[in-house]
C-alpha cells in the first residue's frame, strides 16, 4: 500500500502543475497541443513503470531501471513546464510587472527538473539509500512555490491596482477567475468513475466460484451506492459562482490531494472487502457438502474435484507451482486409512492448500515480507500471510472513509462564506460520520478476535458504511430543506 500511495503522489502533483498552468495561461494553439502531447507521453512513461514500481526496496536491476525511468519522466515534465512558463513570460514582456512572477514560476520548474535529473544518478544497486524521498521533498517545494508566488503577487499588487482603479498582473498569476474549481471537480469525478471500474473488476471475481445470491447482490449494490453517495456529498457542496478568497481557494485545492488519495484507498477497500465476501460465500458453498472424513477414498475424490477447478482455471499460482507436492500428498492420502496417525495431518495439509489456492483463484495475494524477514512458503504460512492482508485492508478502508468525511466537513466550511446554524450542523454531520469511521478501527485493535473476524467476513463492512452514508445524506437534505423554508418565510415577511 505504501508503494501505491507513493506512486499516486507523483501522478497527482504532476497533474496539478499541468493544471495550474493550463487554467491561467493555456490558449488553443498548435504549440499548446504539442505541449499537451508531451505531457501525455510523460503520463505514459509513468504507466510503463507501474508494474515494476517498488521504491521501498530498490535492490534489483529491474526496479532501479523503473525508478530511473520515473525520475527522467519527472525531469522531462518539469523542463517542459519551465519552457511553457518562459514562453508566457515572453508574450507578457510588454507588461513589466508580469515578468518577475512568471520568471519565478519558470525558475521553480527548472530547479525541480534539475533535482530530478540529479536523482537519476542516485538510483544504483550499490546505493540502497532511499533517494526517492527527494521526489516528494521536491513536490512539496514546487507546490509551495507556485501557490506562494500567486499569493504574494496577488496581495502585493492589489493595493497598487486599487489606487489606479484598473486591473493588472495580479489576476494573471493568481487563480482568480479561473476554472480551477471545475478542474478539481472533473478529477474527482474521474476518480469516482475509476471506483466503479474497480468494482466491476470485483464483480468478475465475486461470481467466479458461485452464482449470484441475495447477499452478493446486496454487497455489490451497497458498494456502488457508496460511490454514488460520495458524488452527492462532494458536488452538493462544491464552490459555485464567484470567488471565496484566494487563500481559501488554494487551501481548498491542496486539500484535494489527501481527499483524492483517501477516495482511491476507500475504493480499493470496497473492492477487496466485496471480493472477500464473495470468497466467504464460495467457501461456505465449497464445504456445504463435506466428504466423509472416515472414508479416505471419499476425501481423496472430494479434494481432486475441488483442486480440478483451480487447475482448469489456471489463476491459482500456488496450486500450479505446488502441483507435484499436491499430487504427492493426494497419493499418500490414498495409501492411508482413517486410523493412521498421519491421516488427519495429511487431510489438514491438503485443506490448507485448497484454502490458499482458492484465495489466489479470487485474486488475493500475500504481502511481501518486511525487510530482513524470510518468506514462509508453507501452506499454513501463506494462508496466514493472505489473511493478514485483510487486517490492513480493514484498517485503511475505515481510515480512508474517515478522512474523506473529515475533509468533506472542511470543504463545507470553506465554500459557505456566510455561514449560519444549518451550515455548522452540516459540517457536524460530516465530522460525526468521520468519527464513526475512525471508531470502527477499535473493533480490530480493541475488540475480541471472534467479533472482529465475524464482522470482517460478513457483508456488514460495506453495508454498514452505505447505511451510515444514507442516514447522513437524508439528515443533511432535511437540514437544507428546513433552512430553505425558513429563508423563504423570512423573505416573504420582508417583502410583505
Amino acid at each position: 500500500m505504501a508503494s501505491y500511495c507513493l506512486f499516486f503522489i507523483i501522478l497527482w502533483f504532476t497533474w496539478l502543475h499541468v493544471t495550474l498552468l493550463d487554467v491561467r495561461f493555456s490558449v488553443d494553439s498548435v504549440y499548446e497541443r504539442v505541449c499537451k502531447s508531451i505531457h501525455f507521453i510523460v503520463m505514459a512513461a509513468f504507466s510503463s513503470v507501474s508494474t515494476t514500481w517498488n521504491p521501498l526496496t530498490p535492490k534489483d536491476a529491474e526496479t532501479i531501471q523503473a525508478l530511473r525511468t520515473m525520475t527522467l519522466a519527472l525531469m522531462f515534465s518539469r523542463f517542459v513546464l519551465m519552457i511553457q512558463y518562459f514562453v508566457v513570460m515572453l508574450y507578457a514582456r510588454r507588461k513589466k510587472k508580469y515578468m518577475l512572477p512568471l520568471a519565478l514560476h519558470a525558475l521553480v520548474m527548472g530547479i525541480a527538473g534539475g533535482v530530478y535529473l540529479g536523482l537519476y544518478f542516485a538510483f544504483t544497486e550499490a546505493n540502497p539509500a532511499k533517494s526517492y524521498v527527494g521526489w516528494y521533498i521536491t513536490a512539496m517545494f514546487e507546490a509551495t512555490c507556485v501557490f506562494g508566488i500567486s499569493s504574494i503577487w496577488r496581495f502585493s499588487e492589489k493595493r497598487w491596482l486599487t489606487f489606479l482603479g484598473k486591473p493588472g498582473p495580479w489576476k494573471v498569476v493568481s487563480f482568480a477567475d479561473t476554472h480551477l474549481v471545475e478542474r478539481m471537480g472533473l478529477l474527482t469525478l474521474i476518480i469516482l468513475g475509476e471506483g466503479i471500474i474497480v468494482m466491476l473488476k470485483a464483480i468478475n471475481a465475486i461470481v467466479k466460484g458461485t452464482d449470484w445470491t441475495a447477499g452478493l447482490a446486496g454487497v455489490v449494490i451497497a458498494a456502488l451506492g457508496i460511490i454514488y453517495l460520495l458524488w452527492m456529498f462532494y458536488f452538493d457542496y462544491n464552490p459555485k459562482h464567484g470567488q471565496y478568497g484566494v487563500l481559501k481557494q488554494q487551501f481548498w485545492t491542496l486539500l484535494h490531494f489527501p481527499f483524492h488519495l483517501a477516495i482511491v484507498l476507500s475504493m480499493e477497500g470496497l473492492r477487496q472487502l466485496s471480493t472477500l465476501y464473495g470468497l466467504t460465500t464460495y467457501i461456505n458453498v465449497l464445504y456445504s457438502t463435506p466428504p466423509d472424513i472416515n472414508n479416505p477414498a471419499d476425501v481423496v475424490n472430494w479434494f481432486k474435484a475441488k483442486f480440478a477447478v483451480l487447475y482448469v482455471d489456471g489463476t491459482s499460482k500456488y496450486i500450479m507451482q505446488n502441483n507435484s507436492t499436491l499430487t504427492a500428498n493426494i497419493t499418500i492420502l490414498e495409501t492411508l486409512s482413517s486410523t493412521d496417525t498421519t491421516y488427519l495431518d495429511a487431510v489438514y495439509d491438503l485443506d490448507i492448500d485448497l484454502f490458499v489456492g482458492t484465495m489466489e483463484y479470487y485474486g488475493m495475494k500475500a504481502a511481501k515480507p518486511a525487510k530482513g524477514q524470510a518468506q514462509d512458503y508453507s501452506g499454513e504460512g501463506k494462508l496466514l500471510d493472505i489473511t493478514r492482508v485483510f487486517d490492513l485492508v480493514y484498517e485503511y478502508y475505515f481510515i480512508s472513509f474517515g478522512i474523506v468525511f473529515l475533509i468533506f466537513g472542511i470543504f463545507t466550511f470553506l465554500v459557505r462564506p456566510h455561514r449560519n446554524i444549518y451550515d455548522y450542523l452540516a459540517v457536524s454531520i460530516r465530522v460525526v460520520v468521520a468519527i464513526i469511521m475512525f471508531g470502527m478501527i477499535g473493533l480490530f485493535t480493541l475488540g475480541s478476535d471472534t467479533a472482529y473476524h465475524n464482522y470482517l467476513y460478513s457483508r456488514w463492512p460495506i453495508s454498514q458504511v452505505c447505511l451510515i452514508l444514507v442516514g447522513a445524506l437524508v439528515l443533511d437534505k432535511a437540514l437544507n430543506y428546513v433552512a430553505f423554508k425558513r429563508s423563504k418565510a423570512k423573505r416573504d415577511r420582508t417583502s410583505a
